[in-house]
């Protein structure tokens, strides 16, 4: 179940980086 836990906060940690990283290179291209 923690393990579980610690992979759902990864995930969440994937997700939010992702948006991130979007949102640098959609400002960058504009």
């Amino acid at each position: 179940m923690q393990f579980f836990a610690m992979h759902a906060q990864y995930g969440g940690d994937i997700i939010t980086g992702l948006l991130a990283h979007l949102a640098h290179v959609l400002g960058w291209l504009v």
